[in-house]
């Protein structure tokens, strides 16, 4: 599968359940502890042109926020899909995202399951944006 995941979340027995699930799943996972270290990986990672196909990450977290990931990632053109997981899901938080990577959000707590699905349906449209993209291209060319 070779899917790069990097899994934001401060709790450590919570990153730690959640990566190894995922990688059960063949996933290859990054576990970083706050906002700050997500970026740092971020960074590196699409540099070195390996870029994380997916980041799922928590909202409040020490140092860099979630939403302040989101935000420092669009000012440096990282565009990777992202989930993020909250214990507060509401109207105003989903507007904030409309104009972002953010796909998905998750209520604290979840079910690995309800994961797992969300992270299978955002590889699903980005495969179909690809092939519709490589379709395009055959057409014009």
């Amino acid at each position: 599968m070779n899917i790069q995941i990097l899994l934001a979340e401060d709790n450590d027995l919570f990153r730690t359940i959640l990566a190894s699930e995922l990688a059960i799943e063949g996933y290859e996972v990054t576990q970083v502890a706050d906002g700050n270290e997500a970026l740092e990986r971020l960074h590196h990672n699409h540099d070195q042109g390996h870029p994380y196909q997916l980041l799922v990450t928590d909202l409040r977290m020490p140092n860099v926020s979630g939403l302040e990931l989101i935000r420092s990632m669009g000012e440096h053109g990282l565009d990777i899909p992202t989930v993020i997981m909250t214990a507060d899901v509401n109207d105003d938080l989903v507007a904030k995202f409309t104009d972002s990577t953010v796909m998905g959000f998750l209520q604290k707590p979840f079910y690995v399951s309800e994961l797992r699905a969300l992270i299978e349906c955002i590889l699903q449209i980005g495969s179909n944006a690809n092939a519709k993209r490589e379709n395009e291209d055959l057409d014009s060319g």
